[in-house]
């Protein structure tokens, strides 16, 4: 496709309505994520391949195949417009761009709540230099409220929108947060993100009082933090008594630490809670003294690239030798 610059383009997958702070988070943080569903073979119908089927050909690698199942769902099947959706996907990571532009606005024109089909294809305007186009679509997800939109800061595939006069009003400001909760509440600490885009606050959790002050403490992340190039992440935790930093750690490139971040229980037997934090970019997981934020435990994936830590828990001492244990997940891992 002319005007598409490859070499930049990094599409991104994560399909999901959440609703981020644009850097701002008020002591606790309410995000969902579907965290993908328990793998099924499911067999091929009499009419022909399934939407199953093509899912099932994704995750075993073969996205040409998944792409050729989807092809004969949508023939069979033309208001389909999550297999057009899920189609435009797998077709942005084939670069077969018109053909991904095509599928995407089939799945948005037949249902406008597939936000992230209209995502993509806003994306691809902007690479071709259709930037009326594209800020067209990103100003219909922002109207939705559905979408987060504070990734087309960082994503490269939005950079050409970035000096036009449309684009910060994309963004959302300290005002949007004036009034965000339904019922009434009082806000007791606030802490703001170090730049836009990070996702800080993606998630924010109570990890129990971990410096011995009697008061619940809090950890959240920013997985997206970039550093350089690749989202690095960073995890942060605070005091729930006085709102300081207590203690922080970084990722390194692509590892997007702070994915998943939890209360760990105690692992190292010293009586205070300790942390688990995940960086499936880099398949490795970490477990972090809460008293003093040194890292106790660095743990490994078995295979690369199995998105080691995409869940993390921890779920006390359950072989009864003292030290929590933890529960780590790993959705690509294909050993039995």
């Amino acid at each position: 496709m002319a005007g598409i610059d490859r070499s930049t383009w990094r599409p991104y997958f994560r399909l999901a309505a959440l609703l981020f702070s644009a850097g701002a988070i008020a002591v606790a943080c309410v995000g969902n994520e579907d965290r993908g569903k328990e793998q099924k073979q499911v067999e091929t119908t009499s009419e022909g391949p399934t939407l199953e089927d093509a899912i099932g050909r994704y995750r075993a690698g073969d996205v040409n195949g998944a792409i050729e199942n989807l092809g004969a769902v949508t023939d069979r099947e033309p208001d389909n417009a999550r297999a057009w959706a899920i189609r435009g996907q797998l077709l942005q990571m084939q670069e077969d761009f018109d053909g991904a532009l095509a599928s995407y606005e089939r799945a948005y024109e037949i249902n406008p709540d597939q936000k992230g089909a209209a995502y993509g294809a806003a994306a691809i305007y902007a690479q071709k230099g259709e930037t009326d186009r594209a800020l067209d679509l990103l100003y219909e997800l922002k109207k939705g409220g559905q979408q987060d939109l504070s990734q087309i800061t960082i994503n490269p595939s939005f950079s050409t929108l970035t000096e036009h006069e449309r684009f910060s009003g994309l963004l959302m400001t300290a005002e949007d947060f004036e009034n965000p909760f339904v019922e009434d509440a009082r806000v007791i600490h606030e802490w703001v993100g170090e730049s836009q885009g990070d996702e800080f606050g993606w998630i924010a959790r109570n990890v129990g009082d971990i410096d011995g002050d009697s008061i619940a403490d809090i950890a959240t992340s920013a997985p997206s933090k970039v550093f350089s190039e690749e989202q690095a992440g960073r995890i942060y935790v605070y005091s729930g008594r006085t709102g300081e930093l207590l203690w922080s750690h970084s990722g390194e490139e692509g590892d997007r630490l702070g994915d998943g971040i939890e209360t760990a229980g105690d692992v190292d037997g010293d009586g205070r809670l300790d942390v688990i934090a995940s960086a499936p970019g880099g398949d490795r997981v970490f477990v972090y003294s809460g008293r003093d934020g040194e890292v106790i435990l660095e743990i490994e994936a078995s295979q690369p690239e199995e998105t080691f830590g995409r869940d993390v828990l921890g779920i006390g001492d359950a072989n009864g030798d003292g030290h929590a244990d933890l529960v780590i997940g790993s959705p690509q891992n294909d050993q039995v």
